[in-house]
């Protein structure tokens, strides 16, 4: 039986993905890292869910319960959970063979350590697999691994690290899970409250794949793609719940509101392109309200001031910035990834044999 301070617990969340769940199973039950229980939480799926699930038999953990929402699912995950640590993995998502080898032995080299995040590779059909910590500009991780004492602003500049993330079950439990309240943004609400919990390990090394399948919408988590409104709502909120916390420090606190005012002028164009315009005009005028600089005047005025015409042009902007943002990942994408990663971007099969743990991390794993 496995020593349950050295168990993680993997919880899946999964709904209606038989179709390709199974390989998120499959690269958790494949992991380096010998103690290892995998929970499969199925929110009320109505496809072929249950049959995939029971041809692991007693290698995984199935429990279904009705559909109640993402949030719900992981909750139910950490309430069922028998590890010391929790690793979260989405249903379509695929891990490194050696990713919670790799976690377990940095975070057990300092025992400040209350949560594990690593970098990860995303996968586009067409385009090839990209290093998401050098195309996101943090060059500074890119070298040894690091432990992050106050790790909240480089969490909120990261947003999306959830799929990659190990945290202690006690921490996950009186943090409370996942706020229901949150359909969309519900990762990035318990990472911020993670965040200001303690230190956070940081691998550079990608350890998770991120395949971006056409059916993303269709997924628990991938529903911001058509609610932005609800996106950046739940944003808004989270982020003015966080700047009322007196605990931050001023570098933190000037981030935070900046996000802020960025999340109510996106807001702002999700409502405007939904029909909402009295809502935008709200939301625009409070941005300007919480930072009266001329930048941020000029892009809220021009859609207070033109409409739709405005928001459109600010619109276009956004897209060419992220236009160039895509083509600089492209030139980027094959640059310094690990020898099984460089294979695994040619043949999408991570079951090349993995690099060998960093000797400060050798053996550190079987100490916790």
């Amino acid at each position: 039986m496995n020593d349950s301070t050295k168990l993680i617990s993997v919880i899946i969340p999964t709904y209606n993905r038989a179709g390709c769940v199974g390989d998120a199973i499959d690269s958790a039950l494949n992991q380096t890292y010998p103690h290892v229980e995998v929970l499969l939480i199925d929110d009320g799926s109505t496809d072929d869910t249950a049959s995939l699930a029971s041809r692991y038999g007693d290698r995984i953990r199935y429990i279904r319960q009705d559909n109640k929402g993402v949030s719900a699912a992981r909750n139910l995950g950490i309430s069922e959970a028998a590890g010391r640590w929790i690793a979260f993995l989405d249903s379509d998502d695929e891990w490194h063979p050696c990713k919670l080898e790799w976690q377990a032995a940095h975070a057990a080299s300092d025992e400040r350590c209350v949560a594990h995040v690593t970098n990860t590779v995303m996968a586009i059909p067409g385009q090839g697999d990209f290093n998401v910590f050098r195309a996101r500009g943090f060059t500074a991780l890119l070298g040894e691994a690091q432990m992050l004492e106050r790790p909240l602003q480089w969490m909120i500049r990261a947003r999306f690290v959830l799929p990659t993330m190990m945290v202690l079950t006690d921490l996950a439990r009186d943090l409370g899970g996942f706020n229901r309240r949150y359909s969309i943004a519900e990762d990035h609400d318990f990472c911020v409250r993670a965040a200001l919990s303690g230190a956070w390990g940081v691998e550079p090394r990608p350890t998770l794949k991120i395949v971006r399948k056409t059916e993303a919408a269709a997924s628990l988590s991938g529903q911001y793609l058509h609610k932005p409104v609800r996106y950046y709502g739940n944003l808004v909120r989270i982020y003015t719940a966080l700047a009322s916390r007196e605990d931050l420090t001023p570098p933190e606190r000037s981030l935070v509101e900046r996000s802020l005012v960025s999340a109510k002028v996106d807001l702002a164009d999700a409502l405007t392109r939904s029909g909402y315009s009295a809502l935008a005009r709200r939301a625009l005028l409070d941005s300007i309200r919480l930072a009266p600089t001329l930048k941020n005047t000029v892009k809220c005025g021009l859609p207070l001031l033109c409409g739709r015409l405005g928001a459109a042009a600010i619109r276009w902007k956004r897209r060419m910035t992220q236009r160039e943002f895509r083509r600089t990942q492209l030139e980027m994408g094959g640059v310094q990834l690990p020898a099984s990663m460089l294979a695994a971007r040619e043949t999408a099969d991570w079951s090349a044999a993995p690099a060998e743990p960093e000797a400060a991390h050798q053996g550190a794993a079987n100490d916790r």
